[in-house]
């Protein structure tokens, strides 16, 4: 991953924290792809933009289920 900058945001309990955003590659659908990621403290974070074209589906429970599945019949992922 290359760190591309640092940034701030507001958390839900209104305290600021810095981030770093990096770029990594992803293997997308077996496609490889270039993405931002957030780094703050030990998470990482990959945003939604990811997702677009996509049905995500998630089973909010231990051991729950987590479905991503491409909304077209395209092999290729949607354009970053």
């Amino acid at each position: 991953m290359t760190r591309t900058f640092t940034g701030e945001a507001r958390l839900a309990d209104g305290t600021l924290r810095s981030f770093d955003v990096f770029r990594a590659e992803v293997d997308w659908a077996g496609t490889p792809r270039e993405v931002p990621v957030s780094v703050l403290g030990d998470e990482a974070l990959v945003g939604m933009k990811l997702l677009a074209g996509c049905r995500l589906t998630i089973i909010i429970e231990v051991g729950g289920v987590v479905e991503i599945v491409p909304l077209s019949n395209q092999s290729q992922p949607p354009p970053p």
